[in-house]
């Protein structure tokens, strides 16, 4: 018999058969939660609170409490696969980039000269997503987090983010990552890079500046 059972028989005597504090009754809860083999629905939730003598209000509470804390566990999680998945696909275009702009560099100079600045350049950015995406707690990873928050409800609520703008946020971020540009030539960059229409790119530009303020040059 483990310590928990012995100690819930041993109160249990003590102060009668079928007597237990509330502390006790939470572990018996816990206790055959953990030797449960399915899931309790809400009816059979409310008849185990009325069994204890807990009230209906007291029940939601806790029920919201939970669900808040099991959604916010699931934002997170979503948002860290998104993220890690954004940063890979950016480190991929740098790395294959890099590597073609060193040979091109070599094949004309025979050394590197010219190739090393957008290099560093871009590695700048790369180390920014990096801490970005890898640095749970910073104010940093926070701040990005909120925005995904914000742009996860806004198109949850007036669906204004398109399949066609979900598509193009990866490339317009690496653009804007890259390139300090005006609103125009983020639009035109984002259509030569993508091959996306006039009416997506600007939507697309207009949805971005909204979520991250101030990163798109006056």
């Amino acid at each position: 018999m483990g310590n928990e059972d012995f100690s819930l028989t041993y109160n249990k005597n003590v102060r009668g058969e079928g007597s237990y504090t509330d502390s006790e009754a939470e572990q018996i809860l816990r206790l055959a939660a953990n030797h449960s083999t399915g899931a309790i629905d809400k009816s059979r939730l409310l008849q185990m609170a009325d069994e204890l003598g807990l009230s209906h209000e007291a029940v939601q509470l806790a029920e919201q409490q939970v669900i808040a804390e099991r959604t916010a566990i699931a934002e997170r999680t979503e948002f860290d696969v998104q993220h890690r998945k954004a940063f890979f696909s950016h480190l991929t275009s740098y790395l294959v980039s890099c590597g073609g702009m060193v040979l091109f560099n070599l094949v004309t100079d025979h050394h590197i000269t010219w190739a090393i600045w957008p290099i560093i350049g871009w590695g700048i950015g790369i180390a920014f997503h990096i801490h970005e995406t890898f640095a749970k707690g910073s104010e940093d990873y926070e701040e990005e987090f909120q925005k995904w928050r914000t742009k996860r409800g806004l198109s949850r609520t007036t669906g204004s983010v398109t399949p066609a703008h979900q598509a193009l946020e990866q490339p317009l971020e690496n653009i804007l990552l890259r390139d300090n540009l005006t609103k125009i030539e983020a639009i035109k960059r984002l259509r030569e890079e993508t091959g996306s229409t006039l009416k997506d790119a600007k939507d697309a530009v207009e949805m971005y500046e909204r979520i991250h303020p101030g990163s798109i040059r006056s």
